[in-house]
């Protein structure tokens, strides 16, 4: 169980994110792909994304480069692929991910490696090679602008859906009625939001407020943004 402790200045500063987040679209779209939770909802897309996904070798190559990263064994994947600037856009977010400290990089490979393996490639990433990180870059823009891109205006429109709901809710109850919107996959017991999570974990924003992030591939139950959460931003929210 996650609990995330608010006091009234996180009240003040939580806000939903006007768009989804290239970085988590690509990420929760990776499991989607993989056919793990959500198969029939996902069915056209999926049957879509890989046929394009397979004609030509550039794209084919993306998706090896990527999925080892995003194991289908395993709900863990290496946090600096999700950086807070993801919320900027795409390439803003590839060029933080790009811009990851090496030590973050070593250890959160080191990690992925404890449980499901890492690619033999990706080690590059921790020792600064530049063919590693030019198999990232390219690996990012060519799944995104092949399997996302070409879905993007829906996407949005059902994030537009989803942020009319909650300001209505917003408007019937304030913050508090809008964090209560969520259940049953958050519960709002003033001033405690839960979620179910694998490990038992309290998060006290301390005044830094909370960002809630509308996802398309989102599935089943929030995801938690690791690092941003700890620095008082936010969750990805799965009913868009």
């Amino acid at each position: 169980m996650l609990r995330i402790h608010f006091t009234s200045e996180d009240l003040a500063r939580t806000r939903i994110a006007t768009t989804a987040d290239p970085l988590w679209e690509i990420a929760l779209s990776m499991y989607r792909l993989a056919g793990r939770r959500g198969g029939s909802a996902f069915a056209v897309w999926r049957s879509r994304a890989r046929h394009d996904l397979a004609r030509t070798g550039g794209t084919a190559t993306a998706l090896r480069v990527l999925a080892p990263l995003f194991p289908s064994t395993s709900s863990y994947f290496p946090d600096f692929l999700t950086s807070p600037d993801g919320g900027l856009g795409l390439e803003a977010g590839v060029d933080a991910v790009l811009s990851t400290p090496w030590r973050l990089l070593r250890r959160e490979l080191d990690k992925l490696a404890g449980r499901t393996g890492t690619p033999s490639w990706a080690w590059g990433l921790a020792d600064g090679r530049r063919d590693a990180f030019h198999n990232l870059q390219h690996g990012l823009h060519t799944y995104f602008d092949t399997a996302i891109a070409p879905y993007w205006s829906d996407i949005q429109s059902m994030v537009d859906a989803d942020r009319a709901v909650r300001g209505r809710a917003f408007l019937d109850g304030g913050v508090g009625g809008t964090l209560a919107g969520f259940r049953p996959v958050m519960r709002w017991e003033p001033p405690v939001l839960s979620l179910d999570h694998p490990v038992d974990r309290d998060v006290h924003l301390g005044g830094r407020g909370l960002v809630l992030i509308p996802s398309y591939f989102c599935w089943g139950r929030p995801c938690p943004g690791r690092s941003r959460t700890a620095a008082g931003a936010g969750l990805s929210d799965p009913t868009s």
